[in-house]
């Protein structure tokens, strides 16, 4: 989930698309299962089993027994590797995006000169205040993202 958010969706994510079925969502997965992560999950496993036998009781190289001494980040690292690189290879939507910042302070204000606002009615119109920052809102959901 780390590397997910952080590094393939860069800090972003769409709620709307987390309570629907769509097929172009970005959280559609295969009947329901990210196989990407399914994968991931099992190569970090899969990596300190040698060392998890050495463990209980087998022989087993030395290597392997400090692998799984550092269970976690081995896993952690091996997992985040295997997942940033099958998002690489077969890459779902809304992924590997660039994403640009918008400044909803600009509009707000173009929205409060158009609206013919005056600083004196700004501070006891809040109904107002939350039309605009919806309408900001609105546009922002507008505003073009294009792929890297």
């Amino acid at each position: 989930m780390i590397t997910e958010y952080w590094l393939i969706r860069r800090g972003h994510y769409r709620v709307s698309d987390l309570y629907t079925a769509k097929r172009d969502g970005w959280y559609f997965y295969f009947y329901g299962i990210n196989l990407r992560a399914y994968a991931a999950y099992l190569s970090g496993i899969l990596i300190n089993v040698v060392g998890f036998a050495g463990a209980v009781a087998r022989d087993v190289p030395l290597p392997a027994k400090r692998i799984y001494q550092m269970s976690f980040f081995t896993g952690f690292g091996v997992s985040a590797l295997v997942y940033i690189s099958l998002n690489y290879f077969f890459p779902t939507p809304g992924s590997w995006q660039k994403f640009h910042e918008v400044d909803e302070s600009e509009f707000v204000d173009t929205e409060r000169e158009k609206a013919g606002k005056s600083g004196s009615e700004e501070e006891g119109s809040v109904d107002g205040d939350e039309k605009i920052k919806d309408k900001a809102h609105d546009s922002q959901e507008k505003v073009e993202i294009k792929a890297v």
